[in-house]
Order: structure tokens, then C-alpha cells, then sequence
């Protein structure tokens, strides 16, 4: 028996468009939390790049440039020195550009300890 196929008694044809999708997956372990703090990428002790702090989570930031502040390449170690609200003295947290634009880069924590750890978890969005 055939089967029932409503598009043919109607008098339309099915057309089935293929396409080749790109899917983004989010590789973030960690939740950003949305703010807007000075901070500086401390590059060595005379270097340093500041900016506004945008978003933070235990895992990484992103700090917005300077229309005239120099973006640093991928892979560029430093410290992102931030004061957070509700902490007493700025956290010093290393960091390693993963991504840059024009206007902002990405950057990754490295290791940290209790104290930024804590300061970072108790941030609410």
C-alpha cells in the first residue's frame, strides 16, 4: 500500500534543501560574570595595558582595549590585575592572551590561588 503523503494530494512537491552547518560549541567550564572594572594586563614590571574588565569567570576574562592601546599577540603572558567589588586589595591572576581583536582580548587564568579562587567564585551575575 502506499503511503499516505499529504504534499502530493495537495499538489505541492517536497523539496529538501541540504546544507552544511558550522555548530559552536562553547568550551567554557566556568560562567562569566558581567561587569565593568578598570584592570591592567601587567606585561613585565614597566609594561603594562590597560583597559576595562568586561566579564571574568574562574577560568579567564575579557578585558576591553583602548581605541589607541597596542592589542597583544596570542600566546602573550602577563597578570591581569583587577579590584574587584567587594574585595579589599586588587587580585594579581596570570594570564595568557587566547584570543585578541581589535578593541579587546580573551585571556585564560592560569593557576590560582584560595584567595582568587574565592574572590572570583563568590562574583554573582
Amino acid at each position: 500500500m502506499p503511503e499516505h503523503d499529504p504534499a502530493k494530494e495537495s499538489g505541492h512537491s517536497r523539496r529538501f534543501l541540504c546544507c552544511k552547518a558550522t555548530v559552536v560549541t562553547d568550551k567554557r567550564s566556568h560562567n562569566r560574570v558581567a561587569l565593568s572594572v578598570e584592570a591592567t594586563f601587567q606585561l613585565s614590571s614597566d609594561a603594562g595595558i590597560g583597559g576595562q574588565l568586561k566579564d571574568i569567570s574562574v577560568g579567564g576574562a575579557f578585558l576591553e582595549l583602548g581605541d589607541d592601546a597596542e592589542t597583544p599577540a596570542f600566546g602573550t603572558k602577563g597578570t591581569l590585575v583587577v579590584e574587584l567589588p567587594g574585595n579589599k586589595s586588587p587580585l594579581e591572576l596570570p594570564s595568557t592572551v587566547r584570543w585578541n581583536k581589535a578593541g579587546g582580548i580573551g585571556l585564560q587564568f592560569g593557576l590560582l590561588g584560595a584567595k582568587e579562587t574565592h574572590a572570583l567564585s563568590k562574583l554573582k551575575s
